[in-house]
């Protein structure tokens, strides 16, 4: 639904630098013959630790620019629900219940009135009711959706992808979400811990978003567009026809969801 900050204690940032620092000191320091292929080898180098800084640089930046979006949206959108802590509390009763609960026990749990609960519901369009008119869902839900997330021996779902991420970090629990990837159909699988994505596979797995700045009226909608793809080539299609979306590893994701929530106090670290 909402689908840290960039520092150098990041692992894969980290990484990187060590990377690219160890390309440097090696051209630097190298003493191969001069021409022939000992000079392709020395250029190949170069271009690498070049590309590797190029690359930390930009994905920095880009983390960074998707961290501050990511939490402007979302304070924005809270700014306009009656109940801005709706989400975490409702995601943690219908675990806690593990089935579909009445507004009266989403009332009594979030010390609200009926009144309120029922207010804050009209105003999301597409919130998940069973047959009853029971609450099954909202960000995360007990209808199946594409995006699985199983801990303790429970499943629950997410609306998105970023739903999916963020449910260990809400629920302080880890898991295993499984989704499929709309391009290739391949299945992917992440091991997320409430503070860290532990193992995903395929590795090269992304996640697409748009993080619009605003508050908007059906946050669902936002949601349909944050899929996991198998890799940044699967999701080129998606990105040509959504030219304002963003593609993001499932580290990075996870980190830029982690941090917001805890930026808006759902959950403190």
């Amino acid at each position: 639904m909402l689908g840290l900050c960039a520092r150098a204690s990041w692992p894969r940032l980290a990484d990187l630098t060590r990377m690219w620092d160890s390309l440097t000191e090696l051209v630097t320091r190298c003493d191969l013959p001069r021409g022939g292929s000992a000079g392709t080898l020395l250029h190949t180098l170069q271009a690498a630790t070049v590309s590797a800084r190029g690359h930390l640089r930009r994905s920095t930046t880009m983390t960074t620019d998707a961290l501050q979006r990511n939490i402007s949206f979302l304070r924005a959108q809270l700014q306009s629900w009656p109940l801005p802590d709706l989400f975490p509390r409702l995601a943690r009763l219908l675990v806690a219940v593990g089935e579909p609960v009445t507004v009266h026990q989403v009332a009594t749990a979030g010390g609200w009135t009926q009144e309120q609960v029922q207010a804050a519901l009209a105003r999301h369009p597409r919130v998940d009711f069973d047959e009853d008119g029971r609450i099954a869902g909202f960000g995360l839900t007990l209808h199946p959706t594409p995006h699985s997330f199983s801990f303790d021996g429970h499943t629950v779902y997410g609306f998105c992808a970023s739903d999916a991420l963020e449910f260990a970090v809400i629920l302080d629990r880890p898991g295993r979400i499984e989704s499929t990837c709309p391009a290739t159909g391949q299945p992917i699988r992440v091991e997320v811990t409430p503070s860290e994505v532990l193992t995903v596979d395929p590795p090269d797995a992304v996640v697409s978003t748009v993080r619009p700045t605003q508050a908007v009226t059906d946050i669902r909608a936002y949601c349909d567009l944050c899929n996991f793809f198998s890799s940044p080539d699967a999701a080129t299609d998606w990105l040509a026809q959504n030219p304002q979306g963003q593609i993001a590893t499932v580290a990075d994701d996870f980190a830029i969801t982690r941090q917001t929530i805890i930026e808006v106090g759902w959950v403190t670290p």
